[in-house]
């Protein structure tokens, strides 16, 4: 979807983990698919593949979706929205810095700056203080990737199989070199955060 006519092109990318789609802005403590004035930008939004029953696609065993994969969806919108090539500011929250990070890392002429709100991760501790991080995203999972994968299995959309596969090939600690020693975001290392130029 796009809102607004202004010179500024915002991407927005929704929180909900994989169920992160435009409706999930209304559920936070500011709506960003409202908040930005017409007058003065281009709001672009997308729900992510799979995350509604309006957003199918196709699901792999052997060859599962990717952070590339999300990435090249969200530059086809952007490109279809407000033409090939522009360039334009990203605000994502939840997993959307996630995406974030990785479109700036991998397409830097595109990506002017972001506002990365709530991202998901690995770290040592959990948001309460003091609380230990029991293993890499227990609770978490459940909530942004567990319940989502049970109703895709449930509904027919997808086999166990084929969940395990996209669930390893975007959150495995084994994921392009990610350490589990060295918790961090999970699509990109942090030295390629520490390369990049955008604010």
């Amino acid at each position: 979807l796009v809102r607004g006519r202004g010179a500024s092109v915002v991407l927005l990318l929704a929180p909900g983990g994989m169920r992160s789609s435009i409706s999930m802005w209304q559920k936070q403590p500011i709506d960003l698919w409202s908040f930005f004035p017409d007058d003065e930008f281009t709001v672009v939004a997308m729900d992510q593949r799979n995350a509604t029953l309006e957003s199918p696609a196709p699901l792999s065993a052997t060859s599962p979706a990717t952070w590339t994969t999300y990435n090249e969806d969200q530059l086809a919108v952007v490109d279809a929205a407000v033409g090939n090539g522009v360039s334009f500011s990203i605000a994502g929250s939840c997993i959307g810095p996630s995406y974030a990070l990785r479109l700036m890392r991998d397409v830097p002429s595109r990506v002017k700056r972001a506002l990365l709100l709530q991202p998901i991760g690995v770290a040592a501790y959990t948001n309460e203080p003091c609380a230990p991080w029991t293993g890499m995203n227990t609770d978490a999972t459940t909530h942004w990737f567990g319940d989502w994968a049970k109703e895709m299995e449930a509904s027919n959309r997808a086999s166990r199989t084929e969940l395990d596969a996209l669930y390893t090939s975007l959150f495995s600690s084994a994921v392009e070199g990610r350490r589990e020693d060295d918790p961090f975001v999970f699509s990109v290392l942090r030295d390629d955060v520490r390369s990049l130029t955008q604010p």
